[in-house]
């Protein structure tokens, strides 16, 4: 993965409320004039979390995380 891949951030539709902040496991967002922003992108896994707990829509991946079992050859 490329070190410049980052979730997608609407700051429009961003509310504030501050799930995503509790669920990053990277400590990457922060609350900033009342919206999320990745104040330590550097630090994200682009693990989903993010994107699975705003209730707003405001952040998506550009990939599909893929869990499970892997298939073996």
């Amino acid at each position: 993965m490329p070190e410049t891949a980052l979730p997608q951030y609407d700051p429009e539709r961003c509310t504030g409320c501050g799930v995503c902040l509790a669920v990053c496991p990277g400590g990457v967002l922060a609350l900033e004039e009342g919206r999320a922003t990745f104040s330590a992108p550097e630090n994200c896994l682009y693990c989903g979390e993010c994107e699975l707990a705003c209730p707003a829509g405001a952040v998506q991946l550009y990939y599909v995380i893929v869990q499970g079992d892997r298939m073996s050859a």
